[in-house]
């Protein structure tokens, strides 16, 4: 009978810490073309109009967050295309992971894991998986997800970039910020 209670109060406890550790409180970000819900904790690391070279870029059109306590990030980049429809766009990104040029120039090699269909902001959109494997071993290998969508002309690219350890464990978060991801100007 004690092992029964034992059993029960530990399976409680268990039960508290996954809840309270999973959850986080999360804050608004409103742009002029997007806005969406991010963890409160992230703000902080929040950067609008930097690129990953540190160069400043139309806010606008760039907001990232570099994840706390971790080498991953966030980002959603918005760029003005001539493409005409979401199968070019899916088109250009599987080329710029297929080209090879990324072996060369940063000595990585890109594999693409997954590409399957999805929405974003109740728009048709695609979602494209690949992992990142550092040739010389100077940087950590990695996995990226990239939503893709094109919306008044423009391209949506939204992504995340972590760890192959740590990808999993981040991914309800990153999945709660796609499914609060709005549209709010239409130009």
């Amino acid at each position: 009978m004690k092992s029964i209670i034992s059993f029960v109060f530990i399976i409680m406890f268990l039960t508290t810490i996954v809840s309270v550790y999973g959850q986080s409180e999360f804050k608004e970000y409103k742009g002029s073309l997007v806005e969406f819900q991010y963890p409160i904790e992230w703000e902080s690391a929040l950067k609008e109009g930097l690129n990953e070279y540190g160069s400043y870029v139309d806010k606008d059109k760039r907001v990232s967050f570099e994840i706390p306590n971790t080498n991953g990030a966030f980002t959603i980049l918005i760029e003005d295309t001539d493409r005409k429809n979401l199968e070019e766009l899916l088109q250009e990104e599987i080329e710029s992971h297929s080209n090879g040029d990324m072996e060369e120039i940063l000595g990585t090699k890109e594999h693409i894991l997954e590409i399957t269909d999805t929405t974003l902001s109740n728009e048709p959109a695609k979602k494209v998986i690949v992992n990142v494997e550092e040739l010389d071993n100077s940087l950590e290998d990695s996995k990226i997800l990239t939503i893709l969508n094109l919306h008044d002309n423009k391209r949506y690219s939204i992504v995340y970039r972590m760890d192959p350890a740590s990808f999993d464990h981040y991914l309800p978060t990153i999945e709660k910020i796609i499914q609060s991801f709005k549209f709010t100007q239409n130009y």
